[in-house]
């Protein structure tokens, strides 16, 4: 008998943020509930984390240039 492996959780798989669990863009849908949970009442927080997030996106995409996205 084997053992199964945990579930993976929904975290970008950078440089192109897709979700290293379901290969969907990043933030999923899993992972946008799961930050709703994680920030419940912090708003605010949440939002910085998600600029945080945007901006490390865009430097990505920045390095990966226009063809490579």
């Amino acid at each position: 008998m084997t053992r199964a492996e945990p579930p993976r959780p929904h975290l970008p798989m950078r440089p192109l943020w897709r979700c290293r669990a379901c290969g969907a863009e990043w933030p999923c849908s899993p992972a946008r509930l799961r930050l709703l949970r994680e920030y419940e009442g912090c708003r605010v927080s949440l939002a910085l984390y998600l600029v945080v997030m945007l901006n490390e996106a865009v430097q990505d995409a920045y390095r990966l240039g226009p063809d490579r996205r």
